[in-house]
C-alpha cells in the first residue's frame, strides 16, 4: 500500500520497542537510542499515511534525569499512550504522556515519584534504574490504567549464571492523571541459567 522510511534524530544506533496502528491508520514506533551498555534518549515516532505528517518525539535524557523503559500502548478509545521510567539522583518515578492523534503532539499525563520502599530499592544491590520498565500498560472496563513495572538483573560467575527479578510497582490512574491506587508485589524469583522461567504477565 504504502512504504515510508523516517530520519531519527543523533547519530547513535536505537532499538525499536512497540508499533502499534491505531484504527485510523496512524503509525506509531516506540524505541530508544543506546550507546554500548548505556540507555539514552528514548523516542515516540508519529506518521499519519492520511496527510503525510510525522512528527519525532525525544523524551531527553540528560545528566542529572534519565529516562529509560518507555512502552506504547492503545488505550480502548484508540489514544495512543507512552509510559516509562525516570531517575534524578534518589528522586525516582513513573512519567506517562498521551499523543494527540488530530495533531500528532504528545501530552504528558502524569508524572510522580515511587512510593518507599520501592524507590529506594531501585539503588540497592545489584539494581539500577536502567534495568528497570514498564512491562505492560492494561485498560480496565471502568477506563482505569494499570502500569506494571518491574526490575531485573543478571549475575555471573565462573560456572553458571543467575537472573533476578524485582518486586512488582502497579499503579493505577485515569486518564487525566489522577492515581487511583498503588501497591507493591513482592514477587521475587531467581533462576539460575538463564531468564527464560522468570516472569509475569498482567491482564484484564
Amino acid at each position: 500500500l504504502w512504504t515510508k522510511s523516517f530520519e531519527l534524530n543523533g547519530q547513535n544506533p536505537y532499538k525499536i520497542r512497540d508499533v502499534k496502528v491505531t484504527n485510523g491508520g496512524q503509525v506509531l514506533i516506540n524505541g530508544y537510542y543506546y550507546k554500548g551498555e548505556d540507555l539514552l534518549n528514548p523516542f515516540l515516532l508519529a506518521f499519519d499515511p492520511a496527510t503525510k505528517k510525522t512528527k519525532l518525539h525525544t523524551i531527553q535524557s540528560d545528566e542529572k534525569t534519565a529516562h529509560v523503559g518507555y512502552r506504547l500502548t492503545l488505550l480502548r478509545d484508540n489514544t495512543p499512550l507512552i509510559a516509562g521510567l525516570y531517575a534524578q539522583k534518589k528522586d525516582v518515578g513513573y512519567k506517562v504522556f498521551k499523543l494527540n492523534s488530530a495533531d500528532l503532539e504528545m501530552q504528558e499525563v502524569i508524572s510522580r515519584p515511587f512510593e518507599q520502599p520501592y524507590g529506594k530499592m531501585i539503588f540497592e544491590g545489584a539494581y539500577r534504574p536502567e534495568f528497570f520498565s514498564v512491562k505492560e500498560i492494561i485498560e480496565t472496563k471502568n477506563k482505569t490504567i494499570v502500569i506494571d513495572i518491574e526490575g531485573g538483573a543478571t549475575q555471573s560467575g565462573s560456572h553458571v549464571s543467575q537472573s533476578y527479578t524485582s518486586p512488582v510497582y502497579l499503579s493505577a490512574i485515569t486518564v487525566d492523571g489522577k492515581q487511583h491506587w498503588h501497591t507493591i508485589l513482592q514477587k521475587y524469583q531467581v533462576q539460575p541459567l538463564g531468564s527464560d522461567l522468570l516472569g509475569h504477565s498482567i491482564f484484564s
